[in-house]
């Protein structure tokens, strides 16, 4: 109980410091007699009494050491050496805290030398110390390991002076070690876990270190995959109550699963590391060197199949995941759906066939899956003759994996790189497997396989596989069979072309239709996928369901839409249906009336949520509305009610919503806006949304709840035109007031864009006004050039960054005297005795010089550049080449840049936002090659020295922009 109350004691009393400080704080007198009492309790007799106290001790660390009690590590050092196997599991145990949370890196130097040989020696030492305490001083050199790895870019040749001279002994002892037969005592395969953890790790970080012991590791690590897969079959595969796991007299337990889990990242490392690309292919590129000694008699292909051969055994359903299924079929949805957060042996053991082998490897990866698939084909045959119940498990693993695979098999085939008898394997084992009507995880594993090679089925036979979907769908059939069948329809619409797919979307509407009422979370999610897909397939079909889909549809957005997710799920599917002249009148009379009495009835505790799901929904159905002017219910009901509504709230949501919902009204209808008056005050639309705008300017406002006003704003100039010409000079005074004081990066871009957009046609108008402007002793062209130059390298969005790219180009060609004296942020300050960096030494705030903005813009408009050239090659940056990791591969893969993936957290140049507004795409600007364009802008501001172009590229830019620029001259 005293061991309990000090564990207490530490977290809520010792410092203020601390997270869980409740107080009094205890006084610094009894602190000091606690910290010498407690290094005695580390040699307890009990267990749970030295763990209890070894928290105490890290806990009190954290904020004691070392200038309150400099001894400490010196004594947890004595521990170590003492031999005692109490004292030395008591000190261990503080060290694992201790050196995950509280070394830093200045006192690694100190601390990691006098440790390393202290931990090599506790790990050898099997008959003075349990498997535990030896598991937990290969996790402390695991965890050093990770300290070296976070400060490799600083210091590249500290792994080499640190871990150089004991890596030997360390990985000649732990294959040692490995090599001997699993004991029966306790703790043995935790110590293997943490063994293996180790060498993963440094493989992992330190691989060209470790290469030379690695093929030695192999043969071992592949002992224990095929050594525990019966056990594994027998004890979890096929029997409910089995245990997996590694017991205690005392009742704990280790489970074997967590071991498994690092078998398979071992080859999953070895499979992503450029060093060892020998041990799996012979399809080397010229001039690659070969790193490794290869294994005397090493078949890459057979080594593969081996692999995937086991892999298939572990991906097997267990009798508890079945069981698990059937009364969860949310879980199963769930742990089934390729991209899940679930994580088990089934889906570990997938990931490295799927998510490893197949990326590095494609077509060595699927001939050998084949092989092995082939294989196990014909043992569950045998299995299922000989009467054993549990035949079909393996034919279930063997369909998933090959279907996983299915994009690669059908390329490999069209390139004459992999063999692949499609036919027979439908005639032989795909026929049968999916007749048994009493099997449903096969049945339904069948009906998703066959839709994985639609393309590849003659037409009449992907149209029997499309009825034998259909039907499956019926209330009748079991859960799997009808979760499979929804999932295998969606396959057919993303394979199949339209054409072929619309005979079955009337049947298919019909069918699916009730389970949507029925479904929920997981399911109903997928079954809205499906439904998405189905409804795209023939917009008349569509339209003639309308009775069905328009109440399935607004029931499900009624019932969740507090729940940001589903909502959005809903909303994009009134995205899909609003352009159909058939939902026309229904969306008017079915759907507008039962969101605005869901945004009138609506409780507090969800008033913010379903706003915000009101306005968005509103917001698709104005900017998808397939005809013009507006229905007068979209302005003389709608718009009166959200304006008051964005008059009056401070929720940031709502008012973010709100802000877009404004911009396409103004797009979609602004004549109406300005025809409407509100009877009350006697002020129109436009009047009122320019009061929002003001509202939303005013320095109390968050820049979060307003990151989407210079949206608005841009496209109420835009439109606008001579109906704002008065308010403009009051709406930019008021804009750089707020980009004055902000700090928000995105906020401050949607500003700069409103200026960047008016100096394409009005740049000596925007620069002679800002100038005039003071805001508290400032120029207001001091305030934006500022910003703008502090926060462009983090400007966002493909079109806005294109805008103020261009704008920021104008600018530097003027030469408007008011430009000449403003200075901007420069380029960093680096310390060059800084040292290392620790934690203390980050968080000091960053010092930086001052430039010219001219200079500034030409140092900006390079790195641009540079950027865009990138993207241009489809460049992905990848780590050093110490790293081993496979940059070009990644190149090749769906990596972008955050630029051309997110603008304002909506996607763009995907079918985002940017490209559903209607005036960005007209813009010329938005056809624009930045890299083009800004290379031009180079070679002619050269020729003509514009503003001292030359001068400035030769005094100020570093040499990494020179060669940016001369290399766009050059070219």
């Amino acid at each position: 109980m005293a061991a309990i109350t000090l564990k207490s004691l530490a977290a809520t009393h010792w410092s203020p410091k601390d997270e869980k400080f409740v107080g009094p704080e205890v006084p610094e007198t009894t602190k000091a007699a606690v910290r010498e009492k407690l290094l005695t309790g580390l040699s307890d007799d009990l267990n749970k009494i030295r763990v209890a106290i070894a928290y105490a001790i890290s806990r009190i660390a954290q904020h004691d050491w070392p200038e309150s009690w400099p001894h400490l590590f010196d004594s947890l050092l004595e521990n170590l050496r003492s031999g005692d196997s109490k004292q030395v599991h008591g000190a261990m145990h503080v060290l694992s805290e201790f050196i995950r949370n509280d070394i830093t890196d200045q006192q690694f130097p100190i601390v990691a030398p006098l440790l390393f040989p202290e931990l090599f020696k506790i790990f050898n030492e099997e008959k003075l110390y349990s498997p535990q305490t030896r598991a937990r001083a290969v996790a402390i050199m695991r965890d050093f390991v990770e300290m070296l790895n976070t400060v490799k870019e600083e210091h590249p040749d500290a792994a080499q002076y640190y871990l150089g001279p004991i890596l030997n002994d360390w990985m000649t002892n732990m294959l040692l070690f490995l090599k001997t037969s699993p004991s029966t005592e306790f703790g043995d395969y935790g110590l293997r876990l943490e063994v293996l953890n180790l060498v993963c790790k440094l493989l992992e970080t330190f691989p060209k270190m470790v290469a030379q012991y690695i093929t030695g590791y192999i043969p071992v690590v592949w002992d224990h995959i095929t050594g525990l897969s019966q056990r594994y079959v027998n004890e979890v595969v096929n029997d409910g109550d089995g245990e997996f796991a590694e017991e205690h007299s005392d009742g704990e337990s280790f489970g074997m699963e967590n071991f498994l889990y690092i078998l398979f990242e071992f080859f999953n490392l070895l499979a992503s590391k450029k060093t060892f690309r020998p041990l799996f292919t012979t399809n080397f590129k010229k001039n690659e060197k070969i790193n490794i000694q290869i294994p005397e008699g090493h078949n890459q292909q057979k080594f593969l199949e081996e692999i995937i051969y086991y892999c298939l055994i572990y991906m097997e359903m267990t009798q508890e995941q079945m069981d698990l299924w059937i009364s969860d079929v949310n879980q199963y949805v769930q742990d089934e759906h390729e991209e899940t957060y679930s994580f088990n042996v089934r889906i570990s053991a997938q990931e490295l066939i799927i998510d490893c082998l197949s990326i590095f490897y494609p077509f060595e990866t699927v001939n050998a899956l084949i092989n092995a698939t082939n294989r196990h084909f014909q043992n569950g045959i045998n299995a299922r003759n000989n009467g054993d119940p549990n035949w079909w498990k393996i034919h279930e693993t063997c369909l998933l994996a090959i279907g996983r695979s299915s994009v690669i098999i059908t390329d490999g085939v069209e390139q004459n790189q992999i063999q692949f008898d499609l036919g027979g394997l439908f005639n032989h084992v795909i026929l049968e497997d999916i007749s048994y009507s009493d099997l449903p995880f096969l049945q339904g594993r069948t009906l998703w396989f066959t839709s994985q090679f639609a393309k590849s089925l003659p037409n009449e036979l992907a149209s029997q596989y499309i009825t034998a979907a259909v039907n499956a769908l019926q209330p009748n059939q079991p859960f799997p069979v009808k979760i499979s069948s929804v999932k295998a329809l969606k396959s057919f619409c993303s394979y199949l072309e339209n054409e072929k797919l619309q005979p079955f979307q009337s049947a298919i509407l019909e069918n699916m239709a009730p389970m949507v009422n029925d479904a929920s979370d997981d399911i109903l999610f997928l079954i809205l996928e499906t439904f998405t897909d189905i409804i795209m397939i023939n917009p008349e079909i569509t339209a003639q369901y309308e009775p069905i889909i328009i109440p399935i549809i607004i029931n499900v957005w009624v019932k969740n839409c507090d729940d940001p997710l589903m909502s959005s799920f809903v909303t994009d599917l009134f995205e899909i249906l609003a352009p159909n002249p058939g939902y026309v009148e229904p969306l008017q009379t079915k759907v507008i009336p039962v969101v605005m009495q869901s945004l009138l009835e609506t409780e507090k505790e969800t008033f913010s949520g379903v706003a915000t799901s009101c306005i968005e929904l509103i917001t698709v159905l104005i900017r998808k509305l397939c005809i013009s002017p507006l229905p007068s219910l979209y302005v003389e009901q709608i718009f009166p009610n959200l304006m008051h509504l964005l008059s009056t709230t401070d929720d940031q949501s709502i008012l973010q919503t709100g802000q877009d919902y404004l911009k396409y009204m103004i797009q979609k209808a602004l004549p109406q806006l300005i025809a409407w008056v509100e009877p009350n005050t006697g002020k129109n639309g436009i009047v009122l949304i320019v009061e929002f705008i003001a509202k939303m300017l005013e320095p109390s406002q968050s820049d979060n709840a307003s990151i989407f006003l210079g949206d608005l704003i841009n496209k109420l100039i835009l439109k606008g035109g001579n109906d704002i010409a008065q308010i403009l000079p009051d709406l930019l005074s008021a804009i750089t007031s707020r980009v004055a004081i902000s700090k928000n990066t995105i906020f401050i871009q949607s500003m700069i864009c409103v200026f960047a957009q008016l100096i394409q046609s009005q740049m000596e108008t925007v620069i002679s006004f800002l100038a005039q402007l003071n805001i508290d002793g400032k120029s207001g062209l001091e305030i934006i050039l500022r910003a703008w130059c502090e926060h462009y390298d983090s400007f966002q969005g493909v079109y806005k960054t294109k805008l103020c790219t261009i704008a920021l180009s104008k600018l530097f060609t003027s030469n408007d005297q008011n430009l000449q004296g403003i200075t901007v942020q420069g380029d960093l300050i680096l310390n060059e005795n800084k040292g290392i960096m620790t934690r203390s030494k980050s968080s000091t705030a960053k010092q930086y010089n001052e430039l010219p903005f001219y200079v500034k813009a030409i140092k900006l408009l390079a790195n641009e550049y540079q950027r865009s050239l990138q993207e241009e090659d489809s460049y992905v940056e990848g780590y050093e080449e110490e790293e081993d990791t496979w940059e070009e591969d990644a190149a090749d893969g769906d990596f972008k840049y955050l630029s051309e993936i997110v603008d304002y957290g909506y996607i763009d140049d995907d079918g985002g936002y940017e490209e559903e507004d209607e005036d960005i795409k007209n813009d010329p600007i938005y056809e624009v090659k930045i890299n083009e364009y800004l290379q031009n802008f180079f070679k002619k501001c050269a020729s003509e020295n514009t503003n001292n172009f030359m001068g400035i590229c030769e005094q100020y830019l570093n040499d990494s922009q020179k060669k940016i620029i001369e290399g766009a001259l050059k070219n």
